[in-house]
């Protein structure tokens, strides 16, 4: 089949020089990233002749040595997963220098993919206001599981590796690869033998009271010599760490829709009463794939795959690290006969938040592929057809947006518009299902000719459909009892409701032809030409204002089509010693914002399109072996230039909405290297260097808040030439260090393994806009991790791990506003703390 395990194949023309330097290979290659795996004992030479050669991906299409690949690719096998502690979408950061996104635990909040490589991204890392809301920006960097483009809160389980390609990869992996593309290949059956893996985890984080919890299971088993099924199931737990300090008493507790207890309950104007939850943010995920290959002859093969997630968030990731006790009136400007309008919140501090809502968030998503390869002879043929299903579920506490401060003890209140509420809590839930249909297919050449090709065709039909509806629990009762009758009392506490319904296509034919000049030499042209289709529609209504007949609805249907190119050649300069340059092109689909136009919310209609934006790669680099076959390595230059860069930010009215920049380019350097120092030492460094800004002056224009469509517009939004990219540090480096050593033990044959690796990135700025109050600088940060593991050999493994041994805090993106300190709605991501266990593997059949 076309998605090979790791090839068998030897090295041409070279003898090895003894047994262990026929592990490096492997193991070097595989340390590209900073980290090492541990090298497998093997028997006698006839076994490591078999184990051991080149890593095969499948980046382009077709089967390939990764240092055959003409440009910047990064591989994490599956014991380098492993190793690592790599189990979750999150821990590539703590892996990957280049790699940046907000580490906002496993929830992925309306499925918005906040990933990108080489630093192209210009919104803040965490998005804006609406984060359970599915964006209408796709994401820089397209995300594959298997041969299916999704983005779900993956269990990094049961994989054979990760392929991470850098760069633009328009050609092949179409819409959303303006930065790169993440392969996540899972294992497939196994028709040789009989075995099962069992595991199971128990750890405990710092300032968590409860325990961490985890079981793995897989199982392969050939049915037939032509038929083969495995099984993967898998289950975590991870006790919270974050104590919400600022929650609203309710009158019905656990239900955050009903009204808030009163601090002085003998004064309809009091302020809400405060209590306090510790660890709130518990979360659980389980599992499982199930894959049936069948080879139904020698020249066909056919796989189908099930694929189930779960996960199940009680609260944010986010914390208030800078809040000191303070007093706010909801109230403020209001003429209420009371003295118990203002609440009082406590301090907040680095596990602390302050949000007055607890923000659960659930997701469950469901997969079907069918895999057909067929083997010509002369040339391969694949068809892949899968289908799937996304639902998610998202609460957001907006009631700091609803204020804006001028200092820590001054804002300026929009609760004039909420009757002065002096108990609002802004509470919006979210409902999101995503459906989408796709097929692709290949004709991949396989003959002994001076050029090859891949020809394919890619169609996606998706669908996206979500429903918002916010409520302020108890605004009708008080609003009839201080102002009067209410406008649509049959919403009952309803303040916003939007609903948003997404209908994409995307069509798409593509090929790249290799023409080797000589065995050492050749060049590689590409093309995709595809055609777009976009329909959205809206529905947005302001109960507190306007009468559902006066809702703003939004139907508006958008064509894109256009072609991308690539070229790039590579020549071998010794044996396993490539150099390559590459001229490639990315593209992210435009789109529709589906702001409202009337009202005192209103924006520009030109506000509601974007358009799409392309990028451009020009990338050299060298990558191989040395000599002495004992160091790998792999340095890259690039210079991205894009052309209308997307960015999420917020209209005046704090609406969030993707808009168009000037354009932009990214410069930067990549060097991955690792060593093996001794025959039980290993070492892996990788830095990048990542220079990301505009290239022009961009100013968005918008109408005022609060002006209606009458008024005339403001610059909303001026990012000046050179503006960095938020979040993307520019320099960042991980260390890695591998120590293996045998342990005769009962059957001669047991190993202690030893691994130490670090991560530091540079400081960064939060947010584009200097002068934005979203606007702060994210702190440098170094993380270490440790494993050290004991295997028999045989049936059974144990490791003891540390995550974040040092217990540093990470703050990764910000959530409100940010440049007045201290303030109750200032928010920022922070990683789990120190994390210790234990995981017991168990090796049957």
């Amino acid at each position: 089949m076309e998605d090979a395990q790791v090839s068998k194949a030897e090295f041409p023309n070279k003898k090895l020089p003894d047994l262990f330097q026929r592990k490096l290979i492997t193991l070097l290659i595989g340390s590209a990233l900073g980290l090492s795996s541990y090298p497998h004992a093997c028997a006698n030479e006839e076994e490591a002749e078999e184990e051991y050669g080149h890593i095969v991906v499948t980046a382009s299409r077709r089967e390939q040595s990764v240092l055959d690949v003409p440009y910047n690719i990064s591989v994490l096998e599956e014991d380098t997963l492993k190793n690592a502690g790599v189990s979750s979408l999150n821990d590539l950061l703590k892996v990957v220098p280049g790699l940046s996104s907000v580490d906002s635990g496993p929830a992925i909040r309306g499925g918005n993919n906040r990933f990108t490589l080489r630093g192209l991204r210009l919104g803040p890392p965490s998005g804006t206001t609406e984060i359970n809301t599915p964006a209408t920006l796709a994401g820089a960097i397209s995300t594959y599981y298997g041969e299916t483009p999704i983005f779900i809160p993956l269990m990094i389980r049961d994989l054979e590796r990760v392929e991470l390609l850098k760069g633009p990869q328009g050609t092949l992996y179409g819409s959303g690869s303006l930065a790169g593309t993440i392969r996540f290949i899972p294992n497939s059956p196994d028709f040789e033998s009989s075995y099962s893996e069992l595991s199971f985890g128990v750890g405990s984080t710092h300032s968590a009271d409860n325990l961490n919890h985890t079981f793995d299971s897989i199982f392969n088993l050939p049915l037939t010599d032509k038929l083969a099924l495995r099984l993967n199931l898998s289950y975590e737990r991870l006790g919270g760490f974050i104590d919400a300090v600022g929650l609203n008493a309710r009158e019905a507790p656990n239900d955050r829709l009903s009204p808030v207890r009163l601090a002085f309950p003998s004064d309809p104007y009091s302020a809400a009463l405060v209590t306090g939850e510790k660890n709130t943010n518990n979360s659980k995920q389980w599992q499982t794939r199930a894959s049936l290959l069948w080879k139904a002859t020698d020249d066909v093969d056919i796989q189908v795959d099930y694929f189930h997630n779960e996960t199940d968030v009680d609260d944010q990731q986010l914390s208030n690290p800078l809040f000191t006790a303070t007093r706010y009136d909801f109230a403020q400007g209001s003429n209420f006969p009371s003295s118990n309008t203002a609440i009082s919140l406590p301090d907040g501090g680095d596990l602390k938040s302050l949000f007055l809502t607890k923000q659960p968030y659930n997701s469950k998503a469901d997969l079907i592929s069918a895999e057909a390869t067929v083997d010509f002879g002369l040339a391969s043929f694949k068809s892949i057809s899968s289908a799937y299903q996304n639902k998610t579920f998202g609460v957001t506490d907006f009631t700091s947006f609803f204020f804006l401060p001028v200092t820590p003890t001054s804002q300026i209140s929009f609760l004039s518009y909420y009757s002065f509420y002096p108990r609002h809590n802004s509470v919006q839930q979210v409902f999101s299902e995503e459906e989408a249909f796709i097929q692709e297919i290949r004709v991949i050449s396989d003959w002994d000719k001076s050029y090859d090709y891949v020809l394919g065709f890619y169609y996606n039909d998706q669908s996206t459909k979500t429903k918002g509806t916010s409520y302020s629990p108890g605004i009708h009762a008080f609003t009839e009892f201080a102002i009067g009758p209410v406008l649509n009392p049959q919403l009952v506490d309803i303040t916003s409701i939007n609903n948003r319904d997404y209908d994409f296509t995307d069509q798409a034919i593509f090929g790249e032809l290799t023409w080797h000049i000589n065995s050492d030499w050749q060049v590689t042209s590409g093309i995709r030409s595809f055609k777009q289709e976009l329909t959205f529609q809206s529905l947005e209504l302001q109960p507190l204002f306007t009468l559902p007949q006066d809702a703003s609805n939004f139907d508006v249907t958008n064509k894109f089509d256009d072609t991308v190119f690539k070229l790039n050649t590579s020549y071998r300069l010794a044996e396993h010693n490539l150099f390559y340059a590459l001229l490639s092109e990315g593209f992210r689909r435009g789109g529709v914002n589906g702001l409202n136009t009337q009202g005192p919310f209103a924006s520009l209609p030109e506000r509601n399109v974007f358009v799409p934006d392309v990028a451009t790669n020009f990338e050299v680099g060298i990558k191989g072996l040395m000599p002495d076959w004992s160091l790998f390595y792999n340095f890259s230059l690039f210079n991205i230039e894009v052309e209308d860069l997307q960015f999420l930010d917020a209209t005046p009215a704090g609406f969030t909405a993707a808009f168009n920049a000037g354009d932009a380019r990214s410069k930067g350097a990549e060097f991955d290297f690792s060593w093996n120092a001794t025959d039980a030492i290993s070492l892996a460094l990788s830095y990048t260097y990542t220079d990301m800004q505009l290239t022009e002056t961009t100013e968005i224009l918008d109408l005022p808040f609060g002006g209606g469509p009458n008024a005339d517009p403001v610059v909303a939004l001026s990012l000046p030439k050179g503006t960095r990219a938020p979040g993307v540090p520019k320099q960042a480096i991980s260390l890695g260090l591998d120590y293996e050593i045998p342990w005769w033990g009962e059957n001669k044959n047991w190993t202690v393994n030893f691994h130490l690796s670090g991560i530091y990135k540079e400081s960064s700025p939060g947010a584009a806009d200097v002068n934005s109050n979203l606007f702060w600088q994210i702190p440098a940060s170094f993380v270490a991790n440790a494993r050290l593991a004991i295997d028999n050999g045989d049936s059974w493994r144990i490791e003891l791990f540390g995550n974040n041994i040092n217990d540093e805090r990470v703050f990764s993106g910000g959530y409100g506003v940010q440049n007045v300190t201290p303030w109750f709605g200032q928010h920022r991501y922070v990683n789990r703390p120190a994390t210790f266990g234990i995981t017991f593997y168990y090796f049957g059949f």
